[in-house]
């Protein structure tokens, strides 16, 4: 509710302004016979038009004001706008965002649809449902694993905890199965995985979705928290580097991840 007040309270005062400009112009012009009035019509009927043209500037200026606040006030928007900060230069104990390639710790996972090395897949199984609003999407099976890594830019090396972060993943893979659909390989070992038929006749039957996000090696990707220096496992020289940006997730201090750079 601040938040839409906020909003309200400026773009009104905008709006406001730019009326009472255009109707400064709008009657210096009539009265310099630049707007004349039409024989048989009034000033009346010329300020009515003034005022439903003035309505529609007022209503695009609010429009396109809201949507630039709502991207402000959108995570996956903001970290996106954020000007990131090399690893080096990362003041201890305080939050921003880095932008770095992703290098597994441990041996790297396979996810499951696009056989694509990487340390974090989420799969999903989804079936048509009748929502509280409409037609909806309703997961049905799932599987998600995730692995340690680190994340490199040319300065040094951040490591990425993944319990309690958010993600905004885009990387990935959709597809549907039905009559017109001939799902192949990896698509129907999952299925078959979770107990759904693949064969001929299934295709008849009732139709899925099934998604598969990954974060993959040597993808770059942006960490925007807080980060604090400590010293972990260097994989790439194997020995223990105590100059590592650590990024944790807590309530104080929320931790997100994007591979939107």
């Amino acid at each position: 509710m601040k938040i839409s007040f906020f909003v309200s309270n400026r773009v009104f005062d905008k709006f406001k302004l730019c009326t009472f400009l255009f109707f400064v112009a709008s009657a210096e012009a009539i009265g310099q016979e630049k707007l004349p009035i039409n024989e048989g019509s009034t000033l009346y009927d010329t300020l009515a038009i003034l005022v439903a043209l003035a309505c529609l500037v007022g209503f695009i200026y609010v429009f396109m004001k809201l949507k630039t606040y709502a991207r402000r006030f959108n995570v996956e928007d903001q970290i996106k706008d954020a000007e990131s900060t090399s690893i080096q230069d990362f003041i201890d104990g305080d939050s921003g965002k880095i932008i770095g390639k992703v290098i597994p710790l441990d041996n790297p996972l396979i996810a499951p649809l696009t056989n694509k090395k990487c340390v974090y897949y989420y799969a999903t199984i989804k079936q048509n449902a009748q929502g509280e609003h409409g037609p909806t999407l309703k997961v049905i099976a799932d599987e998600k694993k995730s692995c340690e890594f680190l994340v490199a830019d040319d300065t040094g090396l951040a490591k990425f905890y993944f319990e309690g972060a958010k993600l905004f993943i885009k990387d990935g893979i959709t597809v549907k199965t039905g009559m017109f659909n001939n799902t192949k390989g990896n698509t129907n070992s999952f299925l078959n995985k979770h107990g759904i038929s693949t064969g001929f006749f299934s295709r008849f039957g009732r139709k899925y979705t099934v998604s598969e996000n990954v974060v993959v090696i040597g993808k770059g990707v942006a960490i925007s928290g807080q980060g604090k220096w400590d010293a972990t496992t260097d994989p790439i020289e194997k020995r223990t580097n105590p100059n590592t940006l650590i990024f944790r997730h807590s309530e104080e201090a929320p931790l997100h991840l994007s591979d939107d750079v």
